[in-house]
């Protein structure tokens, strides 16, 4: 197998390699010393038996990136013409630059705790639902913790059911994790439904 590759701006004829292992390195010089090396055209000659995928990486000697693949078929040529391939520090910089794009519309999920005891009274339990509420159509999940205090360790049963209340009345939302006795806390962790 081998690979044909011409620069555009360089008077030299294409550089020709033949592949005879998986790995081989292709050099193209910049012509200006421009950041970007323009390579009018890349033929991959595949002589092999089989299929072959070839991909083009930049490797700086400590990180390597692909950024070009193409399956080549057996007795087949490929072509890629006028293809810019960039300097490698710029072409990392573009490559952290798209990712950083990428997570922009993202918010990160927090957890807000709500806390609440076992005779808590309905005004304060409704004031607590609404704020419940408004924590999770920003965007959070919402940690309900009931805290048990004294012989209330005996009310268990009726500290899962003021959850499960609560629960119900913050509306359509997911269950992360149903309300469960942990030490002398009862905790729940719920979400908005995407």
């Amino acid at each position: 197998m081998s690979v044909n590759l011409n620069v555009g701006g360089v008077p030299a004829p294409p550089h020709t390699t033949d592949l005879t292992t998986s790995e081989a390195d292709i050099f193209a010089p910049s012509a200006s010393g421009s950041p970007l090396v323009n390579v009018v055209a890349i033929s991959v000659v595949n002589t092999t038996g089989g299929a072959v995928t070839v991909a083009l990486y930049w490797n700086d000697g400590t990180t390597s990136k692909m950024f070009w693949r193409k399956s080549v078929p057996a007795n087949d040529t490929v072509s890629v013409s006028e293809l810019m391939i960039p300097h490698f520090k710029n072409f990392l910089y573009q490559e952290e630059k798209k990712a950083k794009e990428a997570k922009k519309g993202i918010k990160k999920s927090i957890v807000k705790d709500i806390k609440l005891s076992l005779f808590i009274g309905t005004a304060d339990l409704e004031r607590m639902a609404a704020k419940g509420r408004e924590f999770l159509e920003e965007g959070n999940q919402l940690r309900l913790n009931l805290t048990l205090k004294g012989r209330e360790i005996a009310k268990r049963d009726m500290g899962i059911k003021l959850l499960n209340s609560v629960i119900e009345s913050l509306g359509d939302i997911n269950v992360s994790k149903p309300p469960r006795l942990e030490g002398r806390v009862i905790r729940a962790v719920v979400a908005r439904k995407k």
